[in-house]
């Protein structure tokens, strides 16, 4: 026995909602972004370092090292030295590293028949809720009576058109199989590309990370 038109729309709204992994990897590749930005203004700010510490070694004096006090600020001296090539190595690598970093693909098609994919649930739930109401309809005694009584011959057919909720429900009918259809398309043409980026943007964020917190001045 089929279920009530209300009774399936209950349903529905305690299933998990299509969707809604879209909706947590966009937000998470959104918390990415910001992350990055952060990262490359944290750059943005060793270049400057790197800058004021050449600064302070070109004001040294080259007479130190004619100095008796040499033995006792030479360790300093090389000490500086060698901060300033690893910042610049380590600036170099976490640069390539984050420069590396894919951008999110569009989980929107091209061409006139383009899926909104950010609309889910709402433009799958619709069409089959309307389906659904239709398919009620059409299965009540009335509407099966009315059938019954249109003319079986091809050609009347034109002049007593179907009842007007099997009409209706054909039409229902067609919209959500399209429906489906659309979004059965975008699950196996885009979903895929958008997952397998996303993984490569979290591996490229750990590999920076990892750049970041083994950096030793």
């Amino acid at each position: 026995m089929d279920k009530p038109f209300s009774l399936q729309r209950a349903e529905i709204e305690l299933e998990p909602q299509p969707g809604t992994a879209l909706k947590s990897v966009t937000q998470e590749d959104q918390c990415l972004d910001e992350f990055m930005a952060v990262v490359r203004k944290r750059i943005e700010l060793e270049v400057q370092h790197l800058a004021n510490l050449k600064q302070l070694r070109d004001s040294y004096d080259s007479s130190w090292k004619n100095s008796r006090i040499w033995p006792l600020i030479s360790s300093f001296i090389d000490f500086c030295g060698n901060e300033i090539s690893h910042l610049e190595e380590y600036i170099s690598e976490a640069t390539v590293c984050l420069d590396r970093i894919p951008d999110s693909p569009s989980p929107l098609q091209d061409g006139k028949d383009e899926f909104n994919a950010f609309e889910m649930p709402e433009n799958l739930k619709l069409p089959y809720l309307e389906y659904s109401r239709c398919c009620e309809l059409a299965c009540s005694e009335s509407s099966v009576w009315d059938l019954t009584q249109q003319p079986r011959t091809f050609a009347s057919r034109f002049t007593h058109p179907l009842p007007e909720n099997e009409r209706a429900y054909r039409q229902a009918v067609v919209q959500q199989r399209q429906t489906a259809g659309l979004a059965s398309k975008w699950y196996q043409d885009v979903f895929p590309e958008i997952l397998e980026n996303h993984q490569q943007r979290t591996e490229s964020v750990k590999d920076i990370l990892y750049k970041i917190l083994t950096n030793q001045r």
